[in-house]
């Protein structure tokens, strides 16, 4: 096996944050993202990298999409 066909991860870079809009399920237990923020997501996402990951942070209401930044 040769090790230099394999990319390896240093560190993610943030390139997008932005405030998405939450609501509670049907149960009142849990939050999920707005259709109108779902949207935003898939075509942020689309401008950058297949690699490119988002991350919610519920406590904030915001999604960050952050992109690898290789070793």
């Amino acid at each position: 096996m040769d090790c230099d066909r394999f990319r390896f991860v240093g560190a993610w870079r943030e390139v997008k944050r932005y405030k998405i809009i939450m609501r509670a399920s049907g149960t009142n237990l849990t939050w999920k993202e707005g259709e109108a923020s779902i949207e935003k997501i898939r075509k942020n996402i689309d401008k950058y990298p297949k690699m490119a990951t988002f991350t919610f942070y519920y406590n904030t209401g915001e999604c960050i999409i952050e992109v690898p930044m290789y070793m």
